[in-house]
């Protein structure tokens, strides 16, 4: 039997999309003592975010306030309202351009 050219191959493509399907398929037939589920669960930090926000949210003048999450409440926060001005100025000169 004389073939000319080159081998025939066989490939089999599989989209990316499938890909964590498969994967996640193929660990519960692995592992089928413990089906795994892809769920989002929060972070500590997340929590903690959660608990500061819904504690300290306040309607006042028909807007919401809430309490920055800042890990320290002692934290003085430097007034940069020269350096915002003088960001906005810089802003506006380029979109003038």
């Amino acid at each position: 039997m004389d073939i000319s050219g080159p081998p025939a191959m066989m490939a089999n493509r599989i989209l990316i999309a499938d890909l964590g399907e498969l994967i996640i398929r193929q660990y519960n037939q692995d592992f089928s003592e413990k089906e795994y589920e892809e769920k989002s669960e929060m972070s500590g930090e997340d929590k903690k975010f959660m608990e500061i926000a819904s504690s300290s949210i306040t309607l006042q003048d028909g807007h919401y306030h809430l309490a920055l999450p800042l890990r320290d409440k002692d934290v003085v926060m430097p007034d940069n309202h020269d350096m915002a001005e003088q960001r906005t100025m810089n802003l506006l000169k380029v979109q003038e351009r």
